[in-house]
């Protein structure tokens, strides 16, 4: 009996010694889990890596998107963005929009975080918008924030990944400059290889202003650009535009009526949303034997398909 009993003791002795082992175990990897397992995130994956292959973002991927937004990290990704990649080459956009004094970007060093709203506002400071920080909000929505992600405070610390949303919104939206251009078409204005880079990534709608003028409202939707060759001397450039609100593309259409083009046609189109497409023809110079020709579909849902033809 005396030995049953010893085994017994042994054998409880083992399993507590082994629950105990299990416990501690449990335990350390309960604390060492945001190491070993680190959050991650696909929200802005996509965005953030075409800001990451213009320069701009130094990461994209799911770690570095759930991780809180640094406020100097932000500060820094701007000024790349609004320096073509080079955030040393920043000040010419503000030379551009004729600010005398870049804005100051920085936070107080103790600031660990963003909210959204402090994010909006660094953005539409550096682009130039005054606003009162209880009309951020606000703001940002009338400039033209908001067909990525919904313009909203969510009370969180902003996310690398949200963050990456809001700044690749900020290509395409328009600062308060004379010429009233999109971000982006500015940029690639102002330099050349980032205006090759934009298009690699699908953010720039290279039309040929020699030929007739930008149409320059609401949103070029990014990838919809496209330079279509046919036969020798036949081409094709295409985009769309979302958000085109207002009378801007039958204003648009009449501009070029009155300079030297010719209505071709106007056609409604039945459907959901319906559409009306106006098609339009010109020389393309004086005795020349070629032709411009111009298709502006316009959406009820105030989207706008352009194609200009050269044949």
């Amino acid at each position: 009996m005396e030995g049953n009993n010893g085994n017994k003791k042994k054998i409880i002795l083992i399993c507590s010694i082994c629950t105990a082992v299990v416990a501690a175990i449990v335990a350390g990897v309960i604390l060492l889990a945001p190491i070993l397992f680190p959050k991650s995130s696909d929200t802005g994956a996509k965005q953030a890596k075409a800001l990451y292959e213009l320069g701009i973002l130094q990461d994209y991927d799911g770690i570095y998107l759930a991780k809180t937004t640094k406020p100097a990290k932000a500060s820094e990704a701007i000024l790349r963005l609004l320096g073509s990649g080079d955030d040393t080459q920043a000040v010419q956009f503000y030379r551009y929009l004729q600010i005398e004094q870049a804005p100051d970007l920085t936070f107080p060093k103790e600031q660990e975080t963003l909210t959204e709203t402090e994010a909006y506002a660094l953005l539409l400071e550096a682009l130039g918008y005054a606003t009162a920080p209880a009309q951020t909000l606000n703001k940002a929505k009338e400039v033209g924030f908001g067909f990525l992600r919904e313009v909203r405070d969510s009370g969180q610390a902003l996310t690398n990944g949200d963050f990456a949303l809001i700044l690749y919104e900020a290509l395409l939206v328009r600062p308060p400059n004379a010429q009233n251009y999109p971000t982006y078409r500015i940029l690639g204005y102002l330099n050349s290889q980032f205006k090759e880079a934009l298009l690699a990534q699908g953010l720039y709608d290279a039309i040929p202003e020699e030929y007739v003028p930008l149409f320059n409202a609401g949103v070029y939707k990014p990838d919809s650009f496209a330079r279509l060759p046919g036969s020798q001397n036949e081409v094709e450039w295409v985009a769309t535009y979302l958000n085109v609100g207002g009378t801007y593309a039958t204003d648009y259409v009449a501009a070029l009526l009155k300079d030297g083009w010719t209505r071709e046609g106007t056609y409604e189109v039945e459907g959901d949303p319906k559409a009306t497409i106006e098609v339009l023809y010109r020389p393309l110079t004086t005795g020349s034997t070629q032709e411009l020709g111009l298709v502006v579909k316009m959406y009820a849902n105030n989207m706008v398909e352009w194609a200009l033809f050269l044949n």
